[in-house]
């Protein structure tokens, strides 16, 4: 594929993914590749196979031709008022969009509104001894630690995060965060542009 046709590519599949409400992750599981990959053709730094974008595409409900011509929503994508002009909005308690991912008790809560900001954040509530694995998506990233001790893994690198302890970093370096067996662990992610 050329250039025009990856760069199209990679906003209208985004695009379409948010329009579903779906998480980056969840895209990527269903679609059998990694988030990192995922990541970096939504950012038009991989040139997927047609495979993988009629995978892609077959996830999204809607054909490979819309998928490189611009998709379904193209026209009436319901967030572009927004960038043009993002109005004050409060997301109270009870109204965070939540997420667990499969096999695992870390419960993230998306405090920002919604995706189509410069950025998001997320409180992460981690069980004892419980590990996110390695994972990288484009940007940077702050984490702030709100209650409990958290390892965090950059590369080669361990940090050890306490109540008011925070820490910022290159996000596509691969990181993990792992809770000390000690007790759980609340975290408060800052990430842009948002992967969540």
């Amino acid at each position: 594929m050329n250039n025009v046709f990856i760069n199209k590519l990679c906003d209208t599949i985004r695009r379409e993914r948010m329009w579903r409400g779906m998480t980056a992750s969840d895209l990527a599981h269903q679609s059998g590749i990694s988030l990192s990959y995922l990541s970096k053709i939504e950012h038009g730094a991989a040139n997927p196979s047609i495979k993988v974008v009629t995978k892609i595409a077959e996830i999204l409900g809607v054909t490979t031709e819309s998928l490189i011509h611009g998709g379904s929503h193209s026209a009436s994508y319901p967030h572009e008022v927004n960038k043009i002009r993002k109005l004050p909005k409060v997301v109270r308690r009870g109204e965070r969009k939540k997420m667990t991912p499969a096999n695992s008790s870390v419960v993230y809560e998306l405090l920002t509104p919604d995706l189509q900001r410069n950025l998001q954040l997320i409180l992460v509530r981690h069980n004892p001894g419980e590990t996110i694995q390695h994972y990288a998506h484009e940007g940077e990233e702050s984490i702030f630690c709100l209650e409990g001790k958290i390892r965090i893994t950059i590369g080669d690198e361990d940090v050890i995060l306490e109540p008011g302890d925070c820490i910022s970093f290159d996000s596509l370096i691969p990181h993990s965060a792992t809770a000390t067996e000690e007790g759980p662990a609340v975290l408060i992610s800052a990430q842009t542009p948002p992967s969540f």
